[in-house]
């Protein structure tokens, strides 16, 4: 471009924005000349905006050569050549129960009957996940953590229930997208998508307003905004109740009317 602008747009079988009355590629990502070159990974990826408008990510690669050490935060398993002998076990084991194999035939081949006429592939991936997390416990032993944990705090007003619904919305948007032959069969499944979209969006909001309502009505009304701004920074914490007092002898007070006495003591004897 003319003003020393780049478009780093790549091409994807997704467009930027789609609605009920069409589709087109209606956005561009713009790159200056220092940013060019480590501009990569530009796609339109797949997951929920509850908008016409596609999520659009990119990576932007830092001076830190060609190698970098990936950091892995979830469960290490410490392992060894008898332990995978195991997992093997363990693993096969798993994949019976959870995909109800329990004929003396080839374990491939029964399993690639089953997935073939199972028509979730979400629940497929889980229940595959689910087995080797499975034998993995069973066989290796957990490596420790180290010093440095991450804490994730999730909203308080998510269930269970709200998880289902987003596999359910997303897998209906994948059977949708996923269905190109039958323009027909296409629009069913974009029929239904949205309906489920609209039922998902739905219920987070009402259950966003009145998880917020129910945090407002405990603030004092002198400064509502005191606990809010609190907990945005993080800086919200919980006040410390005094339980029992240590008296000289090594003993523990033991209810607030000892507490009382002893305090009203050392006040006096402070005092004189």
């Amino acid at each position: 471009m003319g003003i020393r602008l780049h478009i780093i747009n790549e091409e994807s079988r997704l467009t930027t924005f789609e609605s009920n009355r069409g589709k087109s590629n209606v956005y561009l990502t713009l790159s200056d000349d220092r940013l060019v070159n480590l501009d990569k990974e530009w796609q339109c990826i797949e997951q929920e905006s509850f908008s016409d408008h596609r999520i659009i990510t990119f990576q932007i690669q830092a001076h830190r050569g060609p190698t970098r050490k990936y950091i892995h935060h979830g469960i290490k398993y410490v392992t060894s050549e008898e332990a995978y002998k195991n997992f093997e076990t363990h693993f096969i084991a798993a994949i019976r129960q959870n995909f109800a194999l329990a004929g003396p035939g080839s374990l491939d081949d029964d399993l690639c009957t089953t997935i073939a006429i199972d028509k979730d592939i979400e629940l497929t991936t889980e229940k595959y996940q689910g087995s080797v997390a499975a034998a993995c416990r069973k066989s290796f032993r957990v490596r420790k953590g180290g010093e440095k944990t991450i804490v994730h705090k999730s909203a308080p007003w998510w269930t269970t229930e709200f998880t289902i619904m987003w596999k359910k919305m997303n897998a209906m948007r994948r059977r949708y997208q996923h269905t190109i032959s039958n323009e027909n069969l296409r629009e069913d499944w974009k029929q239904l998508y949205q309906q489920e979209k609209k039922k998902y969006a739905a219920a987070l909001r009402k259950t966003k307003t009145s998880s917020w309502k129910q945090y407002c009505n405990p603030t004092t009304t002198s400064n509502p905004w005191n606990a809010v701004n609190k907990l945005a920074s993080g800086n919200l914490k919980q006040s410390s109740t005094l339980s029992t007092l240590r008296m000289p002898a090594v003993t523990d007070t033991k209810d607030g009317s000892g507490r009382n006495d002893k305090l009203y003591d050392r006040d006096l004897h402070t005092q004189r």
